[in-house]
């Protein structure tokens, strides 16, 4: 038996796969952050492992393929809808317990995270940008943005 029997294209398998790691990716990050047992930091600390890992074990023609996916490269829009679909949760609960425990500034209003959010992938996205973002995910500093985004709303 075939997947591509199930799939009217290699692209199409290829996009469900990616729509299901963008969907699991959400479910593991919300399982880190309900971990009762860590503190705010070292929620991000596994956050930012768990995302480094993600990176590493993906083979390179595949991110490279995910990356034009979000751009709708291949004329569908829907991984950027998922995506779009989770985000607004995900960085709510992020700085809603970032605050609760005096690691995000009451200065650093949602509203401005989710515009610095929305840059950055709105540079992800850009077609205009795409070699660069195929070559920064592909020298693996994607995880050094995070680093410095994460740190810079914790005010460190």
């Amino acid at each position: 038996m075939t997947l591509y029997k199930y799939f009217p294209s290699k692209i199409e398998l290829a996009r469900e796969v990616t729509i299901k790691m963008i969907i699991d990716g959400y479910a593991g990050y919300d399982q880190k952050l309900n971990q009762p047992n860590m503190n705010f930091k070292q929620k991000i600390e596994n956050i930012l492992d768990f995302g480094s890992t993600e990176v590493n074990t993906v083979n390179q023609d595949f991110m490279n393929f995910m990356i034009d996916e979000f751009q709708a490269a291949n004329g569908d829009d829907r991984v950027m809808r998922i995506y779009n679909e989770g985000k607004d949760g995900f960085w709510s609960k992020i700085l809603k317990q970032g605050r609760a425990e005096g690691m995000i500034s009451d200065d650093i209003q949602d509203g401005v995270v989710m515009m610095y959010v929305d840059m950055i992938i709105s540079y992800f996205t850009n077609p205009a940008t795409a070699q660069k973002t195929k070559n920064i995910v592909t020298q693996k500093y994607s995880n050094g943005l995070a680093r410095v985004f994460f740190y810079g709303i914790m005010g460190k």
